[in-house]
């Protein structure tokens, strides 16, 4: 199972295999977690340009 979400705005991008209410439950923890996710990304990544 695989699923994808965008972080800014929290929103899902792409699902394979999970149920609505697993989707909800991982949309749930990315949303509370949001912040702490994007400055990771931004730590391994670099912020975008612009």
């Amino acid at each position: 199972m695989v699923a994808k979400f965008w972080l800014t705005p929290v929103g899902l991008a792409k699902n394979r295999g999970f149920s609505v209410v697993e989707l909800n439950k991982i949309a749930r923890i990315v949303e509370e977690n949001q912040a702490e996710l994007l400055e990771k990304w931004y730590e391994f990544f670099g912020k975008p340009q612009g």
